[in-house]
Parts: structure tokens; sequence; C-alpha cells
């Protein structure tokens, strides 16, 4: 058994393009065009696997700068529980992906609740002022990651991923 994903991944893309491909009639214009989708998928995910865990371990940074934001907003810090254990997620190097990710979303969930339960329209406002403002990381971030899809008019604009989360 090979434990290199990478390997495990170049395989699988070498022989799309090797077996697959030229079996793929010509004429089967989605059949070609799925293809060729997968195996840039397969490059993409290549190309950005080291960064996954980074990627992760920002996306809960940002909704925490995000909580503590809305939490500000009212007296009563709601949020500190939450904010307090995802601080501690990030600190812990145990915590995988998916767990970093349930405490992100748990996060959201909970700055989703007290949002929507906010009756004052001055409130309401400021949180909603603070929420869109936090998710310009993340958008910008998504968009980085996702950069090498074709989907970006102008993709220079952009910082590159690495920038974002700071990888040398």
């Amino acid at each position: 058994m090979v434990l290199d994903i990478n390997l495990q991944l170049n395989v699988v893309m070498k022989a799309l393009r090797d077996a697959v491909g030229p079996a793929v009639d010509p004429g089967n214009k989605m059949a070609v065009e799925q293809l060729q989708l997968s195996i840039a998928t397969l490059n993409m995910v290549i190309d950005r696997l080291p960064l996954v865990r980074k990627c992760v371990r920002r996306a809960l940074a940002d909704t925490i700068e995000m909580a503590e934001r809305i939490s500000e907003l009212d007296e009563s810090n709601p949020l500190d529980p939450q904010v307090t254990r995802a601080r501690a997620a990030l600190l812990d190097p145990a915590l995988d992906n998916e767990d970093l990710d349930v405490i992100r979303q748990d996060l959201l969930s909970r700055v989703t609740a007290l949002f929507s339960h906010e009756r004052r329209p001055d409130a309401r406002r400021a949180m909603a002022r603070a929420i869109v403002a936090a998710s310009k990381p993340q958008t910008d971030m998504a968009r980085a990651w996702c950069v090498n899809s074709g989907f970006e008019l102008d993709p220079s604009v952009l910082p590159k991923i690495e920038a974002i989360l700071d990888v040398p």
C-alpha cells in the first residue's frame, strides 16, 4: 500500500490521461469535457492539498474574529464561551480539519441565531455590517483557492492563496 496521497492522485491522473482519455469517443463532447474537468480538478487538488490545513485554520480564525465583533455589540457577550472554545481549538495541534470545521460551523450557527433573534433595528444593522465585513476575507480566500477554475474575470486582481495563508 502506498501512503503518498500525491503519488496516488498522480497515478489516477495518468490513468485518466493515458488510458481513459484515448478511449473516450471524441464525438461525445460531454464525456471529453468531463474528462478534462476531472483532470483539471485533480491538478487543483494536488496543488492545494498542502494548503488545506492552513485554509481550515484561517477560516476558523476569521470566524472567531467575526464572532468577537458580533459579541461586542451585545453587552452580555453571548458568544464568549464558543469563542473561547474556538480559540482553544486553534491552539490544539491534535484536532484534525474536520474537528476544526465542526467548531467553525457551530460558531457560525450561533452567530446566525444571535442575529436572527435580534429585534432592535440599530443592533441588527450593526450586526449585519459586521457580518458583511467579516465575509470579505472568507470570500477572498475562496476566490483565490479556486482561481485556477477560470471563473475570475481578472485573476490578477486577486492575492495568491499562499499570500492569504501566509505561506512562504
